[in-house]
């Protein structure tokens, strides 16, 4: 009896555990794939270019100088919604703007602006564009004047 309780100690000491973190692993990766169908993620995505947004900004200054920003970003959406995408532009161009010009132009030429401008630009688009999930936001060209 001693050592039949110690063999099967020993088996749900360490196999039971292993046994758990195989279950975990499977069902992880079953749900990260269905992940991507669900959404539509992937191959089956789309880089939709924006016009070019050119936004007059405060440059932060003291002596209250104004610059000007152009941008043109492009953004990844499924593929099935790119044909409902014109319908919401006029929204997600608007939120563009308002974003980039509420921001201040010297916080943009600092090192990690151009990350921190993308980011917020990617929330205020999906808020633009609900009920379309923009993906990611790329800045194709970004200039200060």
């Amino acid at each position: 009896m001693n050592k039949k309780r110690k063999a099967l100690l020993i088996i749900g000491y360490f196999a039971l555990p292993m046994m758990l973190a195989w279950v975990g692993h499977l069902v992880f990766n079953m749900q990260s794939d269905n992940f991507a169908e669900l959404h539509g993620f992937g191959h089956s995505t789309i880089f939709y270019n924006l016009p070019v947004v050119s936004v007059g900004m405060d440059a932060g200054d003291s002596d209250r100088r104004t610059g000007t920003m152009k941008l043109s970003l492009s953004i990844e959406v499924r593929r099935q919604d790119v044909s409902r995408l014109p319908d919401f532009l006029p929204r997600i161009m608007e939120r563009i703007v308002f974003y980039v010009h509420r921001q201040n132009f010297s916080d943009l030429r600092e090192p990690g602006g151009e990350k921190l401008l993308r980011e917020g630009l990617e929330s205020e688009i999906n808020h633009g564009a609900l009920p379309i999930h923009v993906a990611s936001v790329a800045i194709e060209r970004l200039v200060f004047e």
